[in-house]
C-alpha cells in the first residue's frame, strides 16, 4: 500500500468565534494575529463521523478587509483550503483537542484570493490521510461514540427517575448524583461553544430541582410536580456533545 491510501469527506463550519488572543486563550490588546474559531466534521466512512475544533490564526495584515464583519467568513474559506495540507501532514487527528492551524504555514505568503462570498465555498471536501492517522482517527471513534451514547443514557436515565414518586426516588438518590456528575463533566470536557453559560445555568436548575424533589413526600405536591416538570422539559433539550477539547469522562467509572 502507498503511504498516503485513505481518503476522509472533511466539512468545515462557520467560524463561530472571531478573536484576538494568545495560544493560553488570553485576549491580547493590539495583537497582530486574528484567530478564528470553526467546528469540522468528518466521515471516517459512510457510517462513522467524527467531529473537532479548529483554531485558525492569520497575521491581521494579511486579512486586507476593511469590514470586520467578514473577517470570520474569510478565515474559514482560507483554513478550507489549507487544511487538506494540515491534515496530510498530520501524525495523528486528536478528537479531544483543538487543532491549531496557523494559516500561513500551509498556504505561505501568497494567499489565494478571496471570492465574493468565502461562506459559499464551505462545502464537503475530500482529503487524503496516512494508513497510520486513518487507523488512529478509527481507534478514537470508539471513545468518541461511546462518549456520545453515555451522554444519551444519563439523560435518558434522569428523566426517567425524574418521574418516580418520592417513595421511589430516594432509592436512587446515589445514582441521580452519580448521572448529574457525570454529564456535568462531559460538559466541562466538551466545546460547546456559546451553550456553554445556558448549559451551566440548566444543569444548575436541574441539581436544584432534584434536591426539592428529595425533601418532597408527597408526589402530588406542587413543587415536586413542579420540580418534575422542569427538569423533564430541560433534560429534552439536552443534546450529546460532538466536539471535546479534552477526553470525555466514563459513566461506568463514575458509577462504580
Amino acid at each position: 500500500m502507498s503511504k498516503l491510501d485513505s481518503s476522509v469527506k472533511v466539512t468545515l463550519g462557520l467560524a463561530s468565534q472571531v478573536y484576538d488572543t494568545n495560544w493560553n486563550g488570553e485576549i491580547i490588546k493590539d495583537s497582530e494575529e486574528v484567530l478564528a474559531q470553526l467546528n469540522s466534521t468528518m466521515d471516517i466512512d459512510s457510517e462513522r463521523r467524527v467531529a473537532f475544533s479548529i483554531v485558525a490564526s492569520l497575521h491581521k495584515q494579511k486579512l486586507r478587509m476593511p469590514d470586520e464583519k467578514h473577517i470570520g467568513d474569510r478565515i474559514g474559506f482560507l483554513t478550507r483550503k489549507a487544511i487538506s495540507n494540515y491534515l496530510s501532514d498530520c501524525c495523528s487527528i486528536e478528537l479531544f483537542q483543538i487543532h491549531r492551524i496557523s494559516l500561513m504555514d500551509y498556504l505561505g505568503n501568497r494567499l489565494p484570493q478571496t471570492p465574493r462570498n468565502p461562506s459559499e465555498f464551505l462545502a464537503p471536501f475530500r482529503c487524503t490521510i496516512t494508513t497510520e492517522v486513518f487507523n488512529f482517527l478509527s481507534s478514537q471513534y470508539i471513545e468518541y461514540s461511546t462518549a456520545r451514547e453515555s451522554f444519551n443514557h444519563a439523560v435518558k436515565e434522569l428523566r426517567s427517575l425524574a418521574d418516580l414518586s418520592p417513595a421511589g426516588l430516594k432509592h436512587h438518590k446515589s445514582e441521580v448524583y452519580s448521572l448529574l456528575d457525570f454529564i456535568g463533566e462531559s460538559l466541562a470536557s466538551a466545546e460547546v461553544g456559546h451553550m456553554g453559560g445556558w448549559y451551566k445555568e440548566k444543569q444548575s436548575g436541574i441539581c436544584s430541582s432534584f434536591e426539592d424533589m428529595f425533601r418532597r413526600k408527597q408526589a402530588n405536591h406542587p413543587g415536586y410536580k413542579s420540580s418534575q416538570d422542569y427538569i423533564t422539559r430541560t433534560l429534552f433539550s439536552y443534546r450529546a456533545p460532538e466536539v471535546w477539547r479534552d477526553h470525555p469522562p466514563r459513566l461506568n467509572a463514575i458509577d462504580d
